[in-house]
């Protein structure tokens, strides 16, 4: 999952974002596992939720702002902050 703070950011990365899903795909071998849109919406917001709770080890960006790693048993991600806003968040799954 991936989050970006605004329309310019998220336009220049979601070409990028499709063409990685779209390859994951192609070499997914649980293709057939389906999800409802409800299903879905509740599982984001259940993992954005955890992900909130989780201890984060902050660090300066690597250009500007503060980086914030996590991780549990679960998941594993990032987020970058500029001037107390979100930029980037990228969670990751374990499984």
């Amino acid at each position: 999952m991936d989050i970006f703070n605004g329309s310019q950011v998220y336009q220049d990365y979601f070409p990028k974002l499709i063409n990685a899903a779209a390859i994951d795909f192609l070499y997914d071998k649980k293709t057939d596992i389906k999800i409802d849109e409800s299903e879905l919406k509740y599982r984001t917001l259940e993992t954005l939720d955890m992900i909130d709770e989780l201890e984060k080890n902050k660090f300066k960006g690597a250009g500007l702002g503060e980086e914030e790693l996590f991780e549990n048993n679960l998941v594993t991600g990032f987020r970058l902050n500029y001037e107390g806003k979100l930029i980037h968040q990228t969670v990751m799954n374990k499984n």
